[in-house]
């Protein structure tokens, strides 16, 4: 299944559904389901701001993102956190990311990477959705979602993830 890594607090913002946009240097051609894999190392500093959102490290436990009304979300590391459906990729310049505008780095000559149907791996399994008539789920086993599903990413846009 493709995979494409994201650093937190973006991947956890794009499995809620929060962050549409997946800005890039480069363009991708690929569209189809992805696994969204959380890289091991976060990208933002404890207590950083994103927009009206902080950047809580949690001691021992994974970081947090905390928003406005109260809104909390665990950014896992080093795993697969979720799926989504790339749908596709234009220059950012082509692009509205209105409220998303905080969450991505929209310098021209950059790309914009649309993902759409997004879901948490406690939501649904990444590789069953992810797979067409998979026989037995690698991941699951036909169990339901697994939650984080611990894994290497790779810098490649997007690259293969087998669990």
């Amino acid at each position: 299944m493709k995979a494409l890594s994201v650093r937190q607090p973006w991947a956890a913002l794009i499995v809620a559904g929060l962050k549409v946009w997946e800005t890039r240097a480069r363009a991708c051609h690929y569209l189809g389901p992805l696994a969204i894999h959380a890289s091991a190392r976060p990208g933002l500093a404890h207590g950083d701001l994103l927009g009206r959102w902080v950047f809580v490290d949690a001691g021992g436990r994974p970081p947090e993102l905390f928003g406005p009304d109260g809104a909390r979300l665990v950014c896992h590391l080093g795993a697969i956190v979720g799926s989504a459906r790339m749908t596709g990729c234009s220059p950012v310049e082509l692009v509205d990311p209105g409220a998303e505008a905080p969450f991505g780095d929209y310098t021209p000559g950059r790309y914009a990477l649309r993902l759409q149907e997004a879901a948490t791996a406690s939501e649904r399994c990444p590789w069953c959705w992810g797979q067409a008539q998979a026989p037995v789920c690698l991941v699951c086993a036909g169990g339901g979602p697994p939650g984080p599903v611990p894994a290497k990413g790779s810098l490649t846009v997007p690259w293969e993830w087998t669990p």
